[in-house]
């Protein structure tokens, strides 16, 4: 009851927010207000510098980038209407003319050097710097015509211009206000219009966006409704149209006509990482003893009900380039093989580890079942819960001793290898360093041969899975449920949460 209780006045304070007018774009007499009820709300709206999952559901509806990517991982137009690879590592970008900012300016050249300058600058610490490190130097050749110039072969260059972080954004208005958390502006299909912490965010549509009839929807509204049984209420009287719910919820809803469940394996894993620069887990034997205590059937059989499968650092939805991870020796729980590695360390009565979690509700769940799974080997774990601000300054900040989280797989093995364990990049949180690692890192990133491609990220997971900087735990599936009055909302492993041609009927 009081959960209920709850539920009804979260909603009752959200519904002015849901009135939306009778536009007939969809054909219909229907109000194309769209309420996606969602777990946790952004930390920050700056694509640049906002890596949480909530932050970016919410601020890649409001920028574009040049190229975005399909469902199938082909490279499709977006800023630039198309591209050239050119002599002496240089891509040309031809932008679209007539594209405008919400704030009313054209998106010209300029826009593009000044957001790529910016994303690769040390001083702000974006994930994107990462990405363009073999870049040179960024130049307008004239106010529609942007020219990258590389160090030399990037394989993946193309890939990373499709992030959400690597959005373009107009540089008076991160001078204005120091940078975007709050005041986002883009040239996306929605425009920002209000965020209420803990509450709502509301975005709406931009009726100058770029490609015609997009968007449908009039609005669109992100309900931060942490309670799961609050959101499977809120979907079955039709106050939100969309929410993402643990698959132990099915049975809740079967037979339903008025609500459809849609799932993919997540190409994102849930994990355990340590802080590298702090005994004992500099030690590779204590990393090794804590995998061999790690039961992930148990996980996934607790924790997500069956639907997730163990992974290693490449997740399976990139199938050709994962490594086959089901008879590694640090995957198969032995917690004497353990006790005996901790003894070899120089801790034969065990150790004492604080765990730092909150990102999401199942990681925090996971975090809880480990507890009592390390304690089987005398690995004594202090579970510390941080909300989704304090927990993402803890990653940023390398405060943590060790982090129970979860991280997006990409499409590309380069994300999962480089992008977390290459020592110079600004996503190693852990101080991870390997040689032979930066070696396989740097040749992956321009090595167009596939084979020898594949070989040199075959050993790279091998390096990972042996040293253990992070422990993988799984994969899960994503099920999204929604009314059944939403049509062209896709729910792929690659393709999700996007929003321009959903319309309610």
């Amino acid at each position: 009851m009081k959960r209920l209780l709850i539920a009804f006045l979260l909603l009752s304070m959200l519904m002015p927010a849901f009135a939306g007018g009778n536009r007939d774009r969809a054909g219909t007499t229907v109000p194309q207000d769209f309420i996606y009820g969602v777990a946790a709300g952004p930390a920050g709206l700056d694509p640049h510098i906002n890596t949480a999952h909530a932050s970016i559901l919410v601020h890649k509806q409001i920028y574009n980038k040049l190229l975005r990517m399909d469902e199938h991982l082909n490279f499709h137009p977006e800023l630039a209407e198309r591209w050239t690879e050119g002599p002496g590592n240089t891509y040309t970008f031809y932008l679209r003319r007539g594209v405008r900012f919400h704030n009313g300016r054209e998106m010209v050249a300029d826009d593009v050097v000044y957001s790529y300058n910016r994303m690769m600058d040390p001083a702000l610490g974006s994930v994107a710097r990462a990405y363009f490190s073999l870049v040179e130097r960024v130049e307008a050749v004239d106010n529609y015509t942007v020219r990258f110039t590389l160090s030399g072969p990037d394989a993946i260059f193309l890939q990373y211009v499709t992030s959400n972080y690597s959005a373009i954004v107009p540089r008076e208005e991160v001078e204005r206000h120091g940078d975007l958390n709050n005041v986002p502006v883009g040239t996306g299909p929605f425009m920002f219009r209000e965020n209420i912490p803990g509450n709502r965010v509301v975005l709406e549509r931009n009726p100058h966006y770029f490609i015609p009839n997009e968007p449908r929807l009039d609005t669109l509204t992100f309900a931060i409704m942490p309670d799961e049984s609050a959101r499977l209420n809120a979907l079955r009287t039709g106050a939100i149209h969309l929410a993402v719910l643990p698959p132990t919820i099915l049975p809740l809803v079967r037979g339903n006509n008025d609500i459809i469940v849609r799932d993919f394996l997540s190409a994102n894993y849930d994990f355990i990482g340590f802080n590298l620069t702090e005994a004992p887990f500099n030690d590779i034997r204590v990393r090794q003893a804590i995998s061999l205590l790690i039961d992930r059937q148990e996980i996934i059989t607790a924790i997500y009900d069956g639907y997730a499968q163990a992974t290693g650092p490449v997740p399976r939805t990139m199938e050709k380039w994962a490594v086959n991870i089901d008879t590694n020796e640090f995957y198969i729980p032995d917690v004497q093989r353990a006790r005996t590695l901790l003894t070899q360390a120089g801790f034969p009565n065990g150790i004492d580890v604080k765990i730092t979690a909150g990102i999401t509700r199942l990681t925090t769940q996971v975090s809880e079942l480990l507890v009592s799974q390390l304690a089987r080997g005398g690995v004594r774990a202090e579970l510390e819960i941080l909300e989704t601000a304090q927990f993402v300054a803890a990653w940023r900040d390398r405060t943590h001793q060790t982090m129970v989280s979860s991280n997006g797989g990409g499409a590309d093995p380069d994300r999962s290898i480089g992008l977390f364990f290459h020592s110079g990049s600004a996503t190693n949180v852990w101080g991870y360093v390997n040689p032979r690692i930066d070696q396989l890192v740097e040749a992956g990133r321009i090595e167009t041969d596939e084979n020898r491609r594949h070989a040199i990220y075959a050993e790279a997971q091998t390096i990972i899975l042996r040293e253990l900087p992070n422990i993988f735990f799984v994969s899960p599936s994503d099920f999204h449920f929604h009314r059944a009055n939403v049509e062209g909302y896709m729910a792929e492993t690659y393709h999700n949460e996007w929003f321009n041609t959903v319309w309610l009927r």
